[in-house]
């Protein structure tokens, strides 16, 4: 009788361990779901507020928007961390329509890479950190063109 209690005691355990467990499983999928309607919460929200200010004809703030748009989708794309370089370049030069826009001085940034390079996969939101370390410290105190 001993034997058979322990077993139903076990069973009982494994039986509220598999609920448990798919229990966290369903809350993990929420989770997910949740993340993937942020983002588009917000890109929803960016597009509604540039299509106000370009129709007010506020042509600066929807740019900037714009650029904002693509920073963040970039930014905010959940399951990639590897991206081409064709796409981080796209984020660079976001990134630097906005630093163009945010400064009073006035700056550009030439971008030199081989096409052929564009289908390599890289980190996502590797160039960025270079490109404001340039900006916040070389370009603002040289008062002309950098080459990137």
């Amino acid at each position: 009788m001993h034997s058979i209690y322990d077993m139903a005691r076990r069973l009982n355990a494994l039986v509220h361990y598999k609920y448990t467990m798919d229990l966290k499983q369903k809350e993990s999928q929420l989770q997910i779901l949740y993340q993937q309607i942020n983002p588009h919460l917000l890109y929803n929200t960016l597009e509604s507020i540039y299509w106000k200010s370009e129709m007010e004809g506020n042509t600066a703030s929807a740019e900037m928007i714009k650029e904002l748009s693509k920073l963040m989708k970039i930014s905010l794309s959940r399951g990639r961390e590897l991206i081409t370089l064709g796409e981080e370049l796209e984020h660079a030069s976001a990134y630097i329509k906005l630093q163009q826009h945010r400064y009073d001085y006035q700056f550009q940034i030439l971008i030199d890479i081989p096409e052929e390079l564009l289908p390599v996969s890289i980190p996502k939101i590797t160039l960025q950190p270079l490109i404001e370390n340039a900006i916040i410290h070389g370009v603002k105190h040289m008062g002309r063109t950098a080459k990137l």
